[in-house]
């Protein structure tokens, strides 16, 4: 398998769409590009140099929460770093897309806007918004965020405890088949879930999942076959071939230092 048949099996830019994969994909780019780019020029083609802008622009869109911010932002010190010295930001097309990078960050990584630090006493207050929108805004957190937040008053300690706010919670951090398993139902006949599900199983997996060395960074990673020479994602599963002689034996998890060495070049 060569580097851009591997890009192509992943489409790193749809990949990021899902929460659980996002931290995933940062620390892959920031081992991946001071190989792409180096100070001489590049060392792939320039499709899958788009295919790497392209990851960078859904990586601006698509974060949610401090831990995601904070990824992002280093993501792009490590391309900032590759690319300031390096012969490529001369090309004319490069260069536009380069841009496009810098801008989407700059929108991303700015300070807030004006309208958020001016205080008028007579103005509406955050707390002022309905329970709706607090929750929908809560969304956007993460878990140290929700838990500071919780610690303010009593009306947002009751929006932060919510069921939906805790679910995203989890399922940004886990992929869904991980997080189901610690789901308490009140019986086993009606399959309701009980009170403060979603939180408490958001804190069973962290307790499961600590003890794997990245268990508690990834909700999901990028294993590879080795029978069938073919990459997927796990919570995904592995989508055997017609006369693959593949078995669960074959199936190993791919964290993001050992990508480049699977690849011929």
């Amino acid at each position: 398998m060569t580097y851009g048949e591997g890009l192509q099996q992943l489409n790193l830019a749809t990949a990021v769409q899902l929460e659980e994969r996002y931290l995933y994909v940062c620390h892959l780019l920031q081992e991946l590009l001071p190989f792409l780019v180096t100070p001489s020029g590049i060392n792939v083609s320039t499709t899958t140099l788009r295919t790497v802008y392209s990851t960078l622009e859904q990586l601006g869109l698509q974060r949610s929460g401090r831990s995601h911010r904070l990824a992002f932002r280093d993501t792009l010190t490590v391309f900032e770093r590759c690319f300031a010295h390096s012969a490529v930001s001369s090309i004319p097309m490069h260069r536009k897309l380069i841009q496009r990078v810098r801008d989407c960050a700059a929108q991303v990584l700015s300070p807030p806007h004006a309208l958020w630090t001016v205080y008028d006493s007579n103005g509406p207050i955050f707390v002022d918004l309905s329970d709706d929108l607090l929750g929908y805004v809560c969304k956007f957190l993460d878990h140290p965020d929700i838990l500071s937040l919780s610690k303010t008053c009593q009306r947002l300690r009751t929006v932060c405890s919510s069921e939906s706010v805790w679910k995203n919670v989890a399922l940004s951090r886990f992929p869904s088949f991980q997080v189901s398993q610690y789901l308490p139902r009140t019986t086993e006949e009606d399959g309701k879930l009980a009170a403060g599900s979603w939180k408490q199983a958001y804190r069973q997996c962290l307790r499961a999942y600590r003890a794997h060395r990245y268990g508690d960074v990834y909700g999901d990673t990028l294993a590879v076959c080795t029978s069938c020479n073919t990459l997927f994602w796990k919570a995904a599963g592995h989508r055997v071939q017609a006369n693959a002689m593949c078995t669960p034996a074959h199936v190993r998890s791919v964290l993001p230092a050992a990508f480049l060495p699977l690849f011929r070049f």
